[in-house]
């Protein structure tokens, strides 16, 4: 590193004044060249962290909503029985013999269908954050390859990024299956019901 006014060698870059002439070097833009790698590679390490951090907070979101939910909705599923109402029973006559009619509901009881409504809304919130952290760590992931592309941990966060966005997107539709299962249920025949006799 050399003196900008006299020109002569400065042989450490925290000398404040030059010894030869007395100018000052605090301004050296050659000293400030010598600390910005160091500043440039750390803001390139956050950057790498926090794109990874991002991702991966998105893809466990999704993981979460996905693995829960579908042993939610499997046990919902099997709580489904058949409820047969004898007060609203009626004939109908076949040949002068009257054949009964029984109405029959597929139902849940009351704790499994709020069973499915909490962890419905629950998975279709926390899939939603999943899938904003997964378009934020995108978008990190954007800056930081421009500054530093051979970063390993910013090319896992993209992928992680990716996988998170999609995985969300599959945990907000198992969310809503769950949510709105009771309903479905209340109002529609449902294959494989048990049979419960009142």
């Amino acid at each position: 590193m050399r003196c900008p006014n006299c020109g002569k060698e400065i042989k450490s870059s925290d000398q404040k004044f030059c010894r030869y002439c007395g100018a000052e070097l605090k301004n050296n833009p050659k000293t400030s060249q010598l600390q910005n790698p160091t500043s440039r590679s750390t803001k390139n390490k956050n950057y790498a962290k926090r794109c990874f951090s991002v991702a991966l907070v998105s893809f466990v979101c999704a993981i979460i909503s996905i693995i829960i939910g579908i042993i939610l909705i499997y046990f919902v599923n099997s709580s489904i029985y058949l409820v047969i109402d004898e007060a609203n029973t009626w004939f109908m006559w076949i040949d002068s013999q009257p054949f009964p009619i029984i109405s029959t509901n597929y139902a849940l009881d009351e704790g499994t269908e709020l069973i499915a409504y909490v962890f419905g809304l629950f998975f279709i919130i926390i899939s939603l954050v999943g899938l904003a952290l997964g378009i934020i760590g995108i978008k990190i992931r954007n800056k930081a390859v421009l500054k530093d592309p051979n970063n390993r941990l910013i090319k896992i966060g993209g992928y992680l990024s990716i996988f998170g966005i999609i995985l969300n997107i599959i945990g907000i539709v198992i969310g809503f299956v769950l949510f709105f299962m009771p309903f479905y249920v209340i109002r529609l025949n449902y294959p494989g019901a048990k049979l419960f006799n009142p």
